[in-house]
């Protein structure tokens, strides 16, 4: 059924409302993905000769969405954002006799641990024993290099069906689908 407006302040009200909605939804599917991603390579690996913090203070804790606008294009900006300050610091691991996003040699390298984990180079020099073993099971192929190849296909979908829940259609999608 089609939605009609008293006057364009309602009207855009409304689009406002559903356009920072399908972004959230958007968002959250992102992340939610990415995660899943997460699990399927680098936390599928076997660990090493550690144990990992996962949800309490891993790599996987460090990722989420930013919501800060950027005025220069809007209000509606959300980033996939990595946060090393939500991992576990070397200097608080005793699990782990301190091991856990450090470099080998010592220095607190949380900050870095999304190249150190998506680069097979930055791995071994950074790394203790070895480093993310995940790298050498998926044939030195990142978890981000893995991730990106899909990334645009699956956000024109998320943001047709999310768009679809409020009746409304794009004309014209990149790549015709």
């Amino acid at each position: 059924m089609a939605k009609i407006f008293d006057n364009s302040t309602e009207m855009e009200s409304y689009f406002n409302k559903v356009i920072e909605e399908v972004i959230e939804a958007v968002s959250k599917d992102l992340l939610d993905d990415f995660l899943k991603h997460l699990d399927n390579t680098i936390y599928k690996a076997k660990p090493g000769e550690y144990s990992r913090y996962y949800k309490d203070g891993g790599f996987y804790a460090g990722w989420t969405i930013s919501e800060e606008a950027n005025k220069k294009i809007g209000d509606y900006v959300r980033s996939l954002i990595f946060d090393g300050n939500r991992l576990i610091a070397p200097q608080n691991d005793m699990i782990n006799s301190q091991m856990s996003h450090g470099g080998n040699d010592g220095s607190d390298i949380r900050h870095i641990m999304p190249m150190v984990l998506n680069n097979i180079a930055d791995n071994d020099f950074y790394s203790y024993n070895g480093g993310a073993l995940y790298l050498a099971e998926l044939n030195n192929e990142g978890y981000w290099d893995s991730y990106e190849k899909d990334l645009d296909r699956k956000v024109n979908r998320w943001f047709n069906q999310e768009l679809n829940k409020y009746g409304i259609k794009r004309g014209w999608v990149a790549n015709g689908k």
